[in-house]
């Protein structure tokens, strides 16, 4: 796929800001999720290399986002720090 339309896609806040691939590290904690991207993609999207979101959500949830980030990212890249 020429325009990296096999890796995930990222937005922030708008298309202006998004891109295809560039993730290197994902951490799911307790309360947020951090996304360390490669300085390539963080150039492209206009953003810092390290983007966290914040969420509450039940550990029974954060398991299922964990697994979901692992089919989506590769289990290479993504941690789970949630004290399961």
């Amino acid at each position: 796929m020429q325009l990296g339309h096999d890796k995930p896609h990222i937005e922030i806040n708008d298309q202006s800001h998004s891109g295809y691939g560039g993730v290197t590290e994902v951490q799911l904690k307790e309360n947020s999720l951090v996304l360390k991207l490669d300085s390539s993609a963080a150039s492209k999207m206009s953003v810092d290399d390290t983007l966290e979101i914040a969420f509450h959500v039940s550990k029974e949830k954060l398991l299922g986002i964990g697994n979901q980030l692992r089919l989506l990212l590769g289990n290479d890249i993504v941690r789970i720090n949630v004290g399961m």
